[in-house]
Order: structure tokens, then C-alpha cells, then sequence
């Protein structure tokens, strides 16, 4: 029963749960939004469809897991297949019931994009280089401007956390391809780091990376923000990410490599939410 209940936990992913949780309180505190009802239909809608999604992730990507991870709960057989979906069914049911009761253009946005985004990427757009990479970034960082949009009825002030958080996530997903290229190659799943190699994989990183430093540059430059955003972003995502994709990897680099680039980049994942935080101090 404990090992039922521990599956359970694993296949839901807590930590992609936890941050999307805290991206809606620190989009509302932005926001300053204290109605904690609306606050909450609008975390239980984040939080159901990204669980679900999880969960269908693990489902498809199941033979994928034999090898790459096969301590998953599916592979283990520590949780069964046909229990998983009743558990992803009734979170999606859930997610779209709390769509229909926040502002209207909350409901277009959780319903006409990010469910079918959610889907398709999961099931089709993630096979596709690249092209997967930036959907899940989109879905990502649509929470920020989700939340405003649920809230108030239209997008305004959360445009730059968004693009923030997109940018943050397609580097994060293209290290985790990069680092699950055994198992993707085995099982001819078509990511950028199977179809192009280590090296060009490299290449592209460095190109995000640049364009995030620069945005973040202009950002400090334009003075949008206090001084504590432009020291925190610069001390926990553009050094850090200089340091990972210039310095700690290079052309000779393994896959053990970017197994521990992905690990640090969950940490600099969670300072992304602390220097959005910052931009209302």
C-alpha cells in the first residue's frame, strides 16, 4: 500500500507541480489579487491539467522509461497502467470543470490553448525537434499570463515573466533530451540531440542562453524593475547559465554531462520563480 501511495505521488511529478503552483501565488501577489477563491480555482486548474498531463506523459513514453528510467512507477510496475489513466481522466475533468468558472478570456486561454497544447504535445509535437521544446515552453510559462488573464480579464503586466519563464524552459528541455539520448535513440523518438548529435544540441543552448542574457540586459537597462531584480537574475540565471552551456559543458561532452546539467537547471528553474517575485518588491 505505501509503494501504491509513493507511485501515486512520483507519477503526478510534485516538483513540476510545486512550481507551477507557485507561479499562480506569485502571479496573483504580483497582481494583487486577494480574492483566495479565485486564487485557488485558478491553482487547482494549473495544477489538475499539469498533473494529468504528466501522468499521460509517463503513459506514452512508457517504453522510453524501460531505459531511461526504469525506476519510474510505470516501468517499476509499482502503479498499474489502467489505474494511471483513471487518475488522469478525473484530473482532467476536474481542470476543465474549475476552466468554466474563472473570467472569460481565463477560459478561452485554458481550454483553446493550453489543454490542446498540452495534449498534442505530449502525444505528437513532442516527437518533433525543437519544435516540442518551445510548446511545452509556451504551455510553461502560459501560467503567468494565464493567471492574469483569469483574473482580470486580459494580459498585461505578466509579458515579460512569460517570456522569462518560455526562454527558461526550452533550455530546460532540450538539456533533458540531451541527457535522455540512449533511451530516445533505442526507441527512434526524433529529439534535436538524437537527430543532430551533442555538439549541435550545444550550439543551441548557447544561442538561448545568449538571447535570454540579452533580454535580461535590457530588461536591467530599461529599468522596468529595482535593483534587487536585475542582482538576483544576474546571480541566479545568466551566470549560472553562462557557467553551465560556456564553461561546464563543451564539444567533448558526455551524457553524463548533461544528466547533471539538468539536475542544476531544476535549481535555477526555481530562482526564475524568486526573480519574478522580485519584479514586484
Amino acid at each position: 500500500m505505501k509503494n501504491k501511495i509513493i507511485a501515486y505521488f512520483k507519477i503526478l511529478r510534485p516538483i513540476n507541480i510545486i512550481i507551477a503552483a507557485v507561479s499562480v501565488l506569485v502571479t496573483s501577489y504580483l497582481l494583487d489579487n486577494n480574492n483566495y477563491t479565485l486564487i485557488s480555482k485558478i491553482a487547482l486548474i494549473v495544477i489538475s491539467f499539469t498533473a494529468a498531463s504528466n501522468i499521460l506523459n509517463d503513459l506514452i513514453d512508457l517504453n522510453i522509461d524501460l531505459i531511461n528510467k526504469p525506476h519510474r512507477p510505470l516501468p517499476s510496475k509499482n502503479l498499474n497502467k489502467y489505474n494511471a489513466i483513471i487518475v488522469m481522466i478525473i484530473l482532467y475533468i476536474a481542470g476543465i470543470y474549475f476552466s468554466l468558472n474563472i473570467h472569460y478570456l481565463g477560459s478561452i486561454i485554458a481550454l483553446s490553448i493550453v489543454l490542446p497544447l498540452s495534449v498534442i504535445y505530449t502525444s505528437v509535437l513532442k516527437k518533433i525537434p525543437l519544435l516540442g521544446n518551445f510548446t511545452i515552453a509556451i504551455i510553461v510559462g502560459s501560467v503567468f499570463i494565464f493567471t492574469e488573464a483569469a483574473t482580470f480579464g486580459y494580459v498585461n503586466k505578466m509579458l515579460i515573466p512569460f517570456y522569462l519563464a518560455t526562454n527558461l524552459t526550452i533550455i530546460r528541455e532540450l538539456v533533458k533530451d540531451a541527457a535522455d539520448i540512449k533511451g530516445d535513440s533505442i526507441n527512434n523518438i526524433n529529439t534535436f540531440p538524437t537527430k543532430y548529435g551533442f555538439i549541435s544540441t550545444l550550439k543551441v543552448l548557447r544561442f538561448l542562453t545568449l538571447v535570454l542574457c540579452l533580454f535580461g540586459i535590457i530588461t536591467i537597462l530599461s529599468n522596468i524593475y529595482n535593483m534587487i531584480y536585475s542582482i538576483l537574475i544576474i546571480i541566479f540565471i545568466l551566470l549560472p547559465l553562462i557557467w553551465i552551456f560556456f564553461i561546464k559543458l563543451n564539444y567533448t561532452s558526455k551524457i553524463i554531462d548533461y544528466q547533471y546539467s539538468a539536475k542544476f537547471l531544476k535549481i535555477i528553474t526555481f530562482a526564475g520563480v524568486l526573480v519574478i517575485l522580485s519584479t514586484g518588491l
